[in-house]
This record gives C-alpha cells, sequence and structure tokens, in this order.
C-alpha cells in the first residue's frame, strides 16, 4: 500500500516595505542632472543682459536717416560772394528838364541796380528796372487811391549813355550811382544742396516713423534695449527736425 502524498509548502518571501526618504535643508544644483528630478523654471532662467547693440540701433537709425542729410545740407552749402563797384554819375542839365551823362560799365560787369538822389514828395519815388545790359527808370506816384507810373529815364552799357527828364527842373545837375556786379554763375554744389534740403525734409517724416516702428517691433519681441532705442529717438526727432528747419532755411 503506497503512503499517501505528502502535502508541498510554498514560502512567498515578503517584499520589504518602501523606505521613504525624507530631504531636509535646501537643495542643491550641480552641474548634472538625474534623470528624473524636476527643478523650478526660476532656478534655471536669468534675466539677459542688457543689449547696448540693439539700444544704439533702436536710437541711432533713426537719428542718422535725419541727421546724415541734413549734415549734407551744411557741407554743400554754396557760397555767394558778392563783387561789385558803384559808380556815381552827375546828370549835367541840357535843354529844360531834360539831364544827360555817360557811364561805360567795368569790363566783365553787368548791371546790378541803380536808383536817382532826387528829393522827392511824400508818395513819389524813383525805381530802376531793366537786364543786365539796360536799365528804365520810372516814376511812381500815389495820388489818392490811384496809382500812376511814369518812364522818365534809360540807360544802356552798350551805349553808355544815360537820359533822364521827369518833366521838373531839378537845377544844374542830378546824381546818378548805378551799381555793377560779376555776371552770376551757379555754384557746382548747389544742385547737391537742394537735393540734400529736400532729402531732409522728407526725412523729417521718415525718421520718427521709423523710430516708433523699432520701438513697437523692439517691446513685442521681449528686446528691450532695441524698444528703448526707439523711445530715446521719437523723442529726439521734433529737436533734429526744428534744428533741420533752421539750418534749411
Amino acid at each position: 500500500m503506497q503512503p499517501p502524498p505528502q502535502s508541498i509548502e510554498i514560502n512567498v518571501a515578503k517584499e520589504a516595505p518602501m523606505q521613504q526618504t525624507m530631504l531636509t535643508g535646501t537643495p542643491q544644483l550641480t552641474g548634472q542632472l538625474q534623470p528624473g528630478v524636476g527643478i523650478p523654471l526660476g532656478m534655471v532662467m536669468e534675466k539677459p543682459p542688457f543689449s547696448w547693440k540693439q539700444f544704439f540701433i533702436g536710437a541711432g537709425v533713426p537719428s542718422l536717416l535725419l541727421l546724415v542729410p541734413l549734415l549734407l545740407v551744411i557741407s554743400f552749402e554754396p557760397s555767394y560772394d558778392y563783387n561789385g563797384v558803384t559808380e556815381e554819375v552827375t546828370l549835367s542839365q541840357e535843354q529844360g528838364t531834360n539831364y544827360s551823362g555817360s557811364l561805360l560799365a567795368p569790363q566783365g560787369m553787368i548791371i546790378d541796380y541803380c536808383w536817382v538822389t532826387i528829393p522827392t514828395n511824400s508818395g513819389q519815388y524813383y525805381n530802376c528796372e531793366g537786364t543786365s545790359n539796360s536799365i528804365t527808370i520810372w516814376i511812381e506816384n500815389w495820388e489818392g487811391d490811384e496809382y500812376q507810373r511814369d518812364k522818365v529815364g534809360n540807360y544802356s552799357s552798350k551805349t553808355g549813355i544815360i537820359e533822364f527828364d521827369d518833366g521838373n527842373d531839378h537845377g544844374e545837375s542830378v546824381n546818378f550811382s548805378i551799381s555793377f556786379t560779376e555776371p552770376y554763375e551757379e555754384p557746382s554744389s548747389e544742385n547737391l544742396h537742394s537735393l540734400a534740403v529736400d532729402i531732409t525734409g522728407v526725412m523729417c517724416f521718415i525718421a520718427p516713423l521709423t523710430a516708433l516702428v523699432l520701438l513697437i517691433v523692439g517691446f513685442s519681441t521681449a528686446k528691450k534695449a532695441l524698444g528703448i532705442g526707439g523711445i530715446v529717438s521719437l523723442v529726439l526727432s521734433p529737436f533734429l527736425a526744428f534744428f533741420a528747419l533752421i539750418v534749411t532755411w
């Protein structure tokens, strides 16, 4: 007779309970991060340094848009040198109220202006008009609300003859003065000066708009230095524009 089967015992090992480690004190960060360890965001983000490059772009670009053509206006300012002479002629009385004289224009010079030295009544004066080679003398009168203008003389540099007769007896002579000047030659820099003046006028509007754009771009893209530079340039724009207005005038 076979012995009865024996029972089989199964030993189940109990797992050791998980130990929880309590950390005390201030956590320290090392150069290597352990997997699965979280770090607060504020502990790793640093405030970016102020970018002077961005600041000078924001403040300098709009200012240069106005300063560069303004410097060109000053550089190309044409010089107008007046080289003239004034001649005085005594017109002698010929017949009745007719006076005449002669004067040759200096070589290489043209007529600039003239005047007649005669005591006149109130509201009456003499006016010289003409070209570079001849002059017509007019007498102008105001009688109440009426204006009257009459030709009383002329002068031609080609003939050198001066005639004057205003219908009045001024004695034995009348003093006549005429100014001559060298022919005007347009300076070569005058066209460049005019162009620089036009560009400066346009930049008075473009420069502040550029500063405003850089200001908006700077603060909207977290480029604070660029935005601050745009503010500085925007504040300076009215002063630069006023200075440009004075220079161009």
